[in-house]
Parts: C-alpha cells; sequence; structure tokens
C-alpha cells in the first residue's frame, strides 16, 4: 500500500489494491458486502469518534458494496479476490516498481457517473464494478493511505436506505460542521485490518475487529504491502492457503516486500 517511484520519480500511488481470500472450506460469496475505508485516513492523531462512538468505526469518503443478489459471485475455498480504485496496468503506464491491476475478475471501486477524479476507467476485461453505495460530500477521489489505512469489510443488516439514514454520523466536537461520515457498527463487520507506519499511532478499529495494527516502517514510495501470516499446519490440512487470523494484525500480518502482485504472471 506504500506506493512505488513511478515515471516521473516521484511517488506513485494509484497502484493500491486489497486481496480479499476465502480462508474456509466452503463457497463464499461476495454478493452485498461492503468495503469502507476507514477515517481518518492517517492515524498519526486521535480520532474524535473513538471515544465518542462506541458502537462504530466510521467510513472516510466512499462506501463501496459488491453487486449481486445473494450467491451470483462465489468464492471458492482458498481463493482470492482482488479490490482495487484503478484497476489498469500500471507498468504499462510507465512505472516499471509498479504492478498490473488490468487482469480478468479483479474489482474496480469506480463509478462511471460519480465524477471520480484522479483516477482511471476501470480496464477489467470484464468490468468488475463496486456499486458507490456512499460517498462524503462531492468527494470525487477514492483514496487511501499510503501511510496507515485500516479497511472493514461488512454486511448490511437490513435495508440498505434504513443504514444510510440511520447511520449518518457528524463530528461530535464540532456540532455545526456540514462534513457527515457513515457509521459501520462493528457487530457488523466481518473483518478489519489497520496499519500503521510507526509504532506512536492511534488506534481507530475496536479491539473486537483488530487488537493491533500491521506495522511497515519502510515509508512511501517503498513499493510494499502487508500480506497475512500462512498457518503452514492448517494450509496443509486443508490443501490451500489458510492465513493466520486471530484478530488481532501485530500478530497475524507482516511486510511484504516486493508486493504480493508484482510480477505475478
Amino acid at each position: 500500500y506504500s506506493g512505488c517511484v513511478g515515471a516521473s520519480g516521484s511517488t506513485y500511488y494509484n497502484d493500491q489494491y486489497l486481496i480479499l481470500h476465502n480462508n474456509s472450506a466452503d463457497t463464499a460469496y461476495l454478493d452485498k458486502l461492503c468495503l469502507g475505508f476507514v477515517f481518518p485516513l492517517r492515524a498519526s492523531s486521535k480520532s474524535f469518534f473513538v471515544d465518542y462512538y462506541t458502537d462504530r468505526t466510521v467510513v472516510a469518503n466512499f462506501l463501496w458494496q459488491f453487486p449481486g443478489d445473494g450467491s451470483d459471485y462465489p468464492i471458492a475455498p482458498g481463493s482470492d479476490v482482488v479490490v482495487a480504485p484503478n484497476c489498469v496496468n500500471h507498468i504499462a503506464l510507465g512505472n516499471t516498481e509498479s504492478v498490473d491491476l488490468s487482469k480478468e475478475g479483479y474489482w474496480a471501486c469506480y463509478d462511471v457517473n460519480a465524477n471520480l477524479t484522479k483516477q482511471s476507467p476501470p480496464a477489467t476485461p470484464d468490468k468488475k464494478l463496486l456499486k458507490l453505495l456512499w460517498r462524503n460530500g462531492t468527494s470525487t477521489s477514492c483514496v487511501c493511505s499510503i501511510f496507515d489505512p485500516a479497511f472493514v469489510l461488512f454486511g448490511i443488516q437490513g435495508d440498505e436506505l434504513t443504514y444510510l439514514k440511520e447511520y449518518d454520523t457528524t463530528n461530535p466536537s464540532m456540532p455545526s460542521s456540514s462534513t457527515h461520515y457513515m457509521g459501520v457498527p462493528y457487530s457488523w463487520i466481518y473483518d478489519g485490518v489497520e496499519c500503521f507506519d510507526a509504532t506512536n499511532r492511534y488506534k481507530r478499529l475496536s479491539g473486537v475487529v483488530d487488537g493491533g495494527y500491521s506495522l511497515m516502517t519502510k515509508g512511501s514510495a517503498a513499493g510494499t504491502s502487508v500480506r497475512r501470516k500462512l498457518n503452514v499446519e492448517a494450509s496443509t490440512k486443508m490443501g490451500f492457503s489458510v492465513y493466520q487470523d486471530t484478530n488481532n494484525s501485530s500478530e497475524d500480518f507482516e511486510p511484504c516486500y516486493p508486493p504480493s502482485l508484482k510480477n505475478l504472471k
């Protein structure tokens, strides 16, 4: 997630991605799952939401949802799903240290009607697009931090319109502010990860979601990512990759140099 040195010699960060993995022996389904980038995008100062809203975390700028009616988009046991704001071949754009995110089956956080800027139209052959369920005001750029991002994957309980109305969240320290955020109840979250670039950062997710944080200290433009540690014993037993998941990213994650999709054929 740190970005890399791009063609211009400066930090290139349009190539961030997230991999979802089915860690179970059963077929899972993407249908209606939601992906949120947690606020604040940086963890260098304490969030004013953390102590005030103890039942929820808060999404920063966009909330994305997979389409489908329940069983349209299966994930086989041990299989991966790649999600990215910019599903294009970033290497072909001249960024030799980057990754190719244009492969078939990848999902793009992109909405052709949202007037998104600083983004490239999705180039996936089958054009798999997530649904833009909510955005903060007129936000036009779907980005996550290259220092300490945090993500949550969750399912809405009940209908979407009721959720969006009930969990519309304001800044408790600025009651007159016109800025609104979208809350995500902790009880709805299937998984989450919080990443730090240093140990003196501030938690944004409750311990019920992530009791720690994934630490990567190489800094921006380092061409790195983080990934869960492989559970060798469980993988041998199941016959596919099973990753460690104790709900504590300090124990579960490790830096990945180079990033996991680099040079993937």
